[in-house]
This record gives structure tokens, sequence and C-alpha cells, in this order.
């Protein structure tokens, strides 16, 4: 959906700047979530990387780039990390009891029997299982570390709200 958006545009004669973070900290509170219930689950090896960012890394990324005529930016986090890596940070951080990797086969299998249930969750989840067990990285940008990230959301609290999570301080 945002490719085809961002094709459109390049194609409608307008100027443009489009800006492609490879992901987000914040991208990732789901994984945390996961964890804070004991348990965290990565499909397939979990050797893939990625380079999240701060968010506030990619709003100062954005304001320096925001008289650039028809540029696509791709911006990635200053370190570049394996899932797995990933995984072993959150699990550490939330003191989560288990951390497992599911072999791809499974998750694919248990993907197409989501299709035939829910097809909004099947989508989601195909997406997950995607940017999950694919090379995420982009041209690094930004000081902030995930590790640090991590600390400093040790001291939200997390309030479940109907379907989404927002953080308030304790």
């Amino acid at each position: 959906m945002q490719e085809e958006f961002s094709q459109a545009l390049i194609h409608s004669g307008l100027s443009y700047t489009i800006i492609k973070p490879v992901g987000l900290f914040s991208g990732l509170h789901d994984l945390v979530t996961m964890a804070k219930w004991g348990l965290l689950l990565t499909p397939g090896d979990a050797s893939s990387k990625t380079n999240p960012i701060h968010q506030r890394d990619l709003a100062h990324f954005c304001c320096q780039h925001l008289e650039d005529a028809n540029a696509v930016l791709e911006v990635g986090g200053s370190e570049i990390h394996s899932r797995q890596e990933v995984a072993n940070l959150v699990c550490r951080m939330t003191q989560c009891r288990f951390n497992f990797n599911v072999p791809l086969f499974l998750v694919k299998s248990g993907i197409k029997l989501m299709r035939l249930l829910d097809r909004n969750l099947y989508d989601k989840l195909s997406f997950f299982t995607y940017i999950t067990t694919h090379d995420m990285v982009a041209p690094a940008y930004g000081q902030r570390k995930y590790e640090t990230y991590l600390r400093e959301e040790e001291d939200l609290a997390w309030v479940k709200s109907g379907q989404r999570y927002r953080y308030s301080q304790k």
C-alpha cells in the first residue's frame, strides 16, 4: 500500500520527498509487550539484520531533508542488529522467561490457516513474518542506541487501552 502511494506520487508530476525509515524503535514495542508476558517468539532463524531508528533521529533527518526535491531517501539507525540480538536484548530488559525461534515452515503454515479465519490478522502476520525474516538495513543516521531506548522505556508504565497500548508515567 505504501509503495503504491509512493509510486503514484512519483509519477504525479508533483514535487516530492519520500522518506523510508527501515523501522522505528517504537515499532518494536510489540516485542516488548510479548516479552513482558514471559514469551518471545521470533519467526525463522532470526539471522536477518535490521537497523531501526529512534523517532527523534528520524524527525531530525526529515527536517534536514524538507527541501529536497524529487528524492526517495532510505534511513536507518546507527546500529545494525540481527533479529536474534534484538530478541535477546528485549528479553534481557524485560526478564522474559522464554525466547524461541519458531521454524519458518511452522510459521507459514499457521499464517495460511489464519487467512481462513481473519484476513486482517493474516495480512499483519504475513507482513511481520516478512520483515523479521529479511534484511531491513538502510544507511545509518543518528546517535541513539536501541539498548539505551529500552532502558529509558523501563521507566514507563504500560497501560492497556482497548486494542492499543499507550505509555504513561508511573
